[in-house]
């Protein structure tokens, strides 16, 4: 029978230690990716339920915002950026979506943001912003257009709109913010005007053939237009009569803003044809001399594309 020698015991006592040393590692290693897969289940869980908070908290911020499905665009608007960047990385999980970096993250943050801010601030301004875009671009007598003072106009009107409620808080909301009113003007544009008034726009730069389509566009609209002498027609072009009312009306076909001379002629002239009311009619803008004259005179200031359904105010007699 054999028998152990010191060594042999010692030899023996190492291996099993060591064997018993690799079996507690590997149980430690299994112990811990348990605890990490236990952690990570909890952490998404926890994700998702912190998701579904925001988004029904967001859903419920403020009835005029209510128009975005973006909940996250509620949630930038309260000023909850961290909130509504954990709405855009958990939404893409949700969806199997490819995850985003930073910059996509914020870029779709300024998108959701813009938005809110074009549903809620842009109808009360988009019949002046309509007329600002006809009044201001210019088509030349080849038709080609000239954008240059509509697009001045949209930048102070947009500069206005940060100004009063802070639209340029987040980087690049302002830029987006301004793509998608020239975006809205033009579908507004295309749906109330290519048929009936775009699609019959003056072109030319004869101020005879305008005033005679002027009258035109106030026929259309149910008006007995007539066009008075060329000679001698004491700064009336048209004298248009409906339903027992007679306005008279100068016309000026301008490159640039029309200024108060149009507003005094229109004025002398009501006064030598003995008519009441007395308009200016226009394919560009007004001064701001021009139109404090006419709030004193009474001299309406109007865009030749309001002539397609015009019809004078109810206060004037």
């Amino acid at each position: 029978m054999h028998k152990f020698n010191i060594i042999e015991y010692g030899t023996y006592m190492i291996i099993i230690l060591l064997s018993g040393m690799h079996i507690f590692h590997i149980y430690n290693k299994y112990k811990m990716r348990l605890e990490k897969n236990n952690y990570a289940d909890n952490l998404n869980k926890s994700n998702y339920e912190l998701y579904l908070k925001l988004r029904e908290e967001s859903l419920s911020i403020g009835d005029e915002h209510s128009i975005s499905s973006l909940p996250w665009g509620k949630l930038m608007y309260v000023g909850r950026y961290v909130d509504a960047r954990h709405c855009v990385i958990e939404e893409r999980k949700l969806k199997n979506w490819s995850p985003l970096n930073e910059i996509e993250i914020q870029y779709e943050l300024e998108n959701s943001l813009a938005e809110i801010y074009v549903t809620s601030y842009l109808p009360a301004h988009v019949d002046t912003l309509v007329r600002k875009y006809k009044q201001l671009v210019i088509i030349d007598d080849y038709g080609v257009e000239d954008k240059s003072r509509w697009l001045k106009e949209l930048e102070y009107f947009t500069e206005q709109m940060h100004t009063l409620h802070n639209i340029g808080l987040f980087p690049g909301v302002k830029e987006i913010f301004a793509d998608a009113i020239h975006a809205e003007v033009m579908i507004e544009l295309e749906y109330l005007f290519d048929e009936e008034l775009l699609g019959n726009d003056f072109i030319g730069s004869d101020p005879n053939a305008y005033e005679v389509w002027c009258a035109d566009q106030l026929t259309k609209s149910g008006w007995l237009a007539r066009l008075t002498k060329a000679t001698g027609d004491q700064g009336i072009d048209i004298i248009a009569e409906r339903g027992g009312r007679t306005i008279g009306i100068q016309c000026k076909l301008y490159s640039k803003p029309v200024g108060n001379k149009a507003v005094q002629e229109a004025f002398a002239g009501i006064s030598f044809h003995g008519i009441q009311v007395g308009a200016v009619i226009t394919n560009s803008t007004y001064t701001l001399s021009a139109k404090k004259l006419a709030n004193s005179t009474g001299i309406l200031l109007l865009h030749h594309s309001e002539l397609i359904d015009f019809d004078l105010p109810v206060f004037i007699d």
